[in-house]
């Protein structure tokens, strides 16, 4: 129907795009996670930890395009 003021979603439901959001967020911190714990075996310091999500979060803000 055309020329209405409320348009209808035609993509898929709102809790299959809401599960959807949630597992690709999950799956792109957990790398993230995983070497943020990681990092205590390799440096018992905490701030080589807080040094490395930086330095990641840094590179993840410069491999964006512009």
């Amino acid at each position: 129907m055309t020329g209405t003021l409320d348009p209808s979603f035609d993509g898929p439901p709102m809790p299959v795009l809401f599960g959807f959001v949630l597992v690709r967020t999950a799956l792109a911190v957990w790398p993230l996670g995983a070497l943020i714990l990681a990092t205590p075996v390799l440096g018992p310091s905490p701030y080589v930890a807080i040094g490395v999500a930086i330095v990641w979060v840094l590179l993840e803000a410069l491999a964006l395009p512009l």
